[in-house]
């Protein structure tokens, strides 16, 4: 029989090997769109992790929307842009001082750039550089503008050695961070076994969560970490999240 007939390429082993197929690609698009949502929401900013493989990847920076923002105003269409008050400058820079290494602590409010967070009335975005880092953080303020109830935010490191492992994750924490963790340290993979995320979550006090982590990220680039702090009050509404990452908000990062 010719091989080629039609009675030959509509047998059922092709059918079967066309729908696993099909399966797989539908499993790979949704996958996909998954690590494409979490990136645009800066959930897992992967684009800024791997900025030289990822980084043409769409997301939702603030610092870009203030940029454009400021050029549609230049160009006739403006857009109110929300003042932020010397108080909430000054809560952060003092606040600041009490979490970080002092070589991270920027000299003034001067320093940081300030912009308005669209999606919390009291929400604000700060970043500033130092030497060897880039800070990214978000904090909240209480209503009367006064006091920082909720804090997040990200440095960005320097290379690290050729080998990683939990111990070396948690000791280059104590590179960053000026205060001692008092809970437990725990390690799970994010989502693809080259991250690998270790934290330290505890209850600071009767009204008061802390965390502090570090991310690691191993690619042909180099090996990367990402250090993490957050701090939430009873006045937020982040105080009921066992981790700093929202992927871990109901399970914890557990040892």
């Amino acid at each position: 029989m010719d091989p080629s007939s039609p009675n030959q390429q509509n047998q059922p082993g092709n059918k079967g090997m066309f729908g696993m197929l099909s399966i797989g690609i539908v499993i790979v698009s949704i996958f996909i769109l998954l690590v494409l949502a979490l990136n645009y929401f800066n959930v897992l900013p992967l684009s800024k992790l791997l900025p030289n493989y990822l980084g043409f990847l769409p997301h939702r920076p603030y610092a870009e929307s203030l940029r454009i923002e400021n050029n549609n105003s230049k160009q006739g269409f403006p857009t109110p842009i929300p003042l932020i008050s010397e108080g909430t400058k000054q809560a952060l820079t003092s606040y600041l001082p009490t979490i970080l290494d002092p070589s991270l602590v920027p000299a003034s409010s001067s320093d940081i750039n300030f912009t308005k967070d669209p999606s919390s009335q009291q929400g604000f975005i700060a970043s500033w550089k130092t030497k060897e880092k880039n800070i990214d953080s978000s904090f909240r303020m209480s209503q009367d503008l006064k006091k920082i109830i909720a804090v997040d935010f990200y440095a960005k490191g320097s290379e690290l050695p050729s080998s990683i492992s939990r111990e070396t994750t948690m000791s280059t924490a104590a590179e960053v961070f000026s205060i001692e963790p008092k809970g437990t340290w725990g390690c799970k993979r994010v989502i693809v076994e080259t991250m690998l995320y270790c934290e330290n979550f505890w209850e600071q006090s009767e009204n008061s969560k802390r965390g502090l982590g570090a991310l690691t990220i191993t690619s042909p680039a180099g090996n990367r970490i990402v250090y993490y702090l957050c701090e939430h009050t009873k006045e937020s509404d982040l105080y009921s999240w066992k981790s700093c990452r929202p992927e871990f908000l109901k399970t914890g990062v557990t040892p």
